[in-house]
């Protein structure tokens, strides 16, 4: 018969929190999570064994405030998931689950304390979250979410609970689009130049300096960074939405996650166009932003300014489905199956960019590179309209240059990608991060 792996004794080896008071449902948790580990004949009780205790647990009472915190977000409890004395992030979990306990004046340590210490106290590779992730649960257990659950008091609470969060979803979806734009503004002009014209040597363009690089940076960076805020915002809101509409189950499947993602970045176009518009004229022209916009205006009025409109829509749902969608997935699956990736977080975000990067330029490439030649086909400054419409810009590209005419910078596009979906994705990690330390959007 195999001896229990915690053992109170034997403190140096394994440091419990045998002093606290523990509800009956933290109580029994533990109790099971410990059986569990034996009976699996684990080295430690880890965190995913305590994880799996809490819903198995909780099954048969309605006391515990863990489960009822994560039935309001659509949790399953047919899960079961194991494979391991106290893991180090277990240790760190119990000690945190009593601090957590004595600062919010509970009587007890409760299944709610030990079930927040698990994710915000351990660190990054707590098979905790890798449980989770593996389950397909959509759960976010931000401590702004925490807190915001804790102090909710009555369903009236909802609105301004949804409010903090788009404010903080536009703001760190701005800043984030803003900072990537500016370090790879390069590669976008670089990618527009070669769209609209076949014969653009990058080379020649920066044999006289830098400066033609970063010509539209100002609108660029200040067109990216509310289309950002507005993809994330938007991404999050129809998520939230998604939630109170939609069966539990369909929230877990992967062609919904990723429809949610690309519905988001189609409905940005609102901003996204006029933008990008703007840009490329003034990119093919030299001319100030200020009198490109006059003259647009004055001359072919605000209709101008959607040039373009439906390929743009196209490819900002694959940029969207790529980044919000295949991302987190793909990370998911990679920490999953590889210890080196679970081990660095940073690693597997890096190889999941790649792939979704890769992914999004090449699918709308052709629906980028017919966006820009209508872009800057405007028929301003002496020359006609050259293209009528999509059908036409089409039949003129596949004339000119053929079928790979429709994939015209996609290198350098490849690489913005690429690296946008890593840039993005870690600078709103950390802006979460920071936001979360100074209680901000709470």
């Amino acid at each position: 018969m195999s001896r229990p792996i915690i053992n109170i004794q034997e403190a140096e080896k394994s440091p419990f929190p045998s002093k606290a008071r523990y509800s009956d449902n933290a109580a029994a948790i533990l109790k099971l999570a410990n059986q569990k580990a034996t009976i699996e004949s684990k080295g430690v009780v880890g965190t995913e064994d305590i994880l799996w205790a809490t819903f198995a647990s909780s099954q048969t009472t309605s006391r515990s405030k863990a489960v009822e915190k994560l039935q309001e977000r659509g949790v399953s409890f047919d899960m079961i998931f194991g494979k391991a004395i106290l893991s180090e992030n277990a240790r760190t979990a119990f000690a945190e689950a009593i601090r957590h306990a004595q600062a919010e004046n509970h009587r007890v340590v409760g299944s709610e304390d030990l079930l927040w210490a698990l994710f915000q106290k351990t660190k990054n590779d707590s098979k905790a979250r890798y449980w989770l992730s593996s389950q397909r649960i959509a759960v976010t257990p931000s401590s702004e979410v925490l807190s915001r659950r804790q102090s909710k008091n009555s369903a009236n609470s909802t609105a301004p609970e949804q409010n903090h969060s788009f404010a903080r979803l536009f703001t760190i979806g701005g800043l984030a689009g803003t900072f990537e734009t500016l370090v790879q503004q390069p590669l976008v002009y670089w990618k527009t130049m070669s769209q609209i014209n076949p014969n653009f040597n990058f080379l020649e363009a920066v044999h006289g300096g830098m400066r033609p690089l970063f010509r539209g940076v100002a609108i660029n960076a200040g067109s990216i960074g509310p289309i950002s805020a507005v993809q994330l915002t938007a991404h999050g809101g129809l998520e939230a939405f998604a939630q109170k509409v939609v069966e539990p189950r369909y929230l877990e499947e992967t062609w919904f996650q990723l429809s949610v993602a690309s519905v988001a970045g189609a409905a940005s176009c609102a901003v996204v166009t006029p933008a990008e518009v703007l840009m490329v004229t003034q990119q093919t022209t030299g001319l100030p932003f200020a009198h490109v916009l006059k003259d647009m205006i004055s001359k072919s009025g605000l209709v101008t300014l959607y040039r373009g409109n439906v390929m743009t829509s196209f490819r900002e749902a694959a940029w969207t489905c790529g980044f919000f969608g295949i991302t987190p997935i793909l990370k998911r699956e990679l920490q999953e199956d590889s210890k080196f990736c679970r081990r660095n977080e940073v690693a597997a975000t890096a190889i999941a960019s790649i792939v979704s990067g890769q992914f999004a330029a090449t699918v709308s490439q052709p629906s980028d590179v017919i966006a820009s030649i209508m872009k800057a086909d405007t028929g301003l400054y002496g020359k006609g309209r050259e293209y009528s419409g999509v059908i036409a810009a089409c039949k003129s590209l596949y004339a000119q240059s053929g079928i790979q005419g429709f994939f015209r910078g996609l290198p350098s596009r490849s690489i913005r990608c690429c690296g946008a979906v890593f840039i993005m994705g870690e600078t709103q990690t950390i802006l979460h991060s920071i936001f979360d330390k100074g209680n901000l959007f709470t």
